[in-house]
């Protein structure tokens, strides 16, 4: 954030908020580009193959792992679920590459 700061010449005392500056400098909210990343990488894990290191773990059934006492961990697969629903994308459009890629894009404001 700093960065786009200094790109944008605000500096903190401006006290100008950060979406603000996004939108100057045109650029997408970090949160917007690690879920693009994130559902990225489960299209790379559905396309693998079914006896693949990284698919059975992906497969891998967690009901019977005792969990921590306190605030829950959240899974990743429960993040995938979360940015799915949000994108309201059906996980099956996977199988579409070209749909699904434009369909998780981060479009850059302008």
């Amino acid at each position: 954030m700093r960065t786009l700061r200094w790109m944008s010449i605000f500096t903190l005392r401006d006290r100008i908020q950060n979406k603000y500056i996004h939108e100057k400098v045109g650029v997408a909210p970090v949160s917007d580009e690690i879920r693009e990343c994130r559902l990225r990488w489960f299209d790379h894990i559905k396309w693998r193959q079914f006896d693949d290191p990284i698919k059975r773990v992906y497969i891998l059934d967690l009901t019977y792992v005792k969990k921590d006492r306190g605030i829950s961990k959240k899974i990743w697969l429960e993040s995938i679920r979360n940015d799915l629903s949000l994108l309201d994308v059906n996980e099956n459009l996977t199988l579409n590459w070209t749909q699904w890629r434009k369909r998780i894009h981060v479009a850059e404001p302008r």
